[in-house]
């Protein structure tokens, strides 16, 4: 086959499916590109004065918990709960500890 008709056969197809292509794009609103939607989604107005109606409520709700709180009188602070008899765990308590606690508990433990 001869290079020469072949791109000449190139060129002939290429023209074609440019002709089709534009024929494609005039027949549809668009053509091949499309608009993507950005951006937020506007309110109507009843939209609006529902979401404003809501938010004071929310506010004057927030308000009146806050002043609530601001007029109840404080309470004492808490006495810190007493220490443990011992503050280790019993797998890091010394062997008396360990024989002590057994004790306390009404166990026997007897030593070979």
């Amino acid at each position: 086959m001869d290079i020469y008709k072949a791109i000449h056969d190139l060129v002939q197809e290429k023209k074609r499916l440019d002709a089709i292509i534009a024929s494609l794009e005039t027949r549809s609103d668009t053509g091949l590109r499309t608009k993507s939607k950005r951006g937020r989604k506007s309110m109507s107005q009843e939209e609006r004065a529902e979401v404003s109606r809501r938010m004071a409520a929310y506010w004057a709700a927030r308000r009146g918990q806050a002043a609530a709180a601001a007029t109840k009188p404080e309470a004492p602070p808490e006495a810190p709960p007493e220490p443990a008899e011992t503050a280790l765990p019993p797998a890091e308590m010394p062997p008396a500890a360990h024989l002590a606690r057994a004790a306390a508990s009404g166990f026997e433990a007897t030593l070979s």
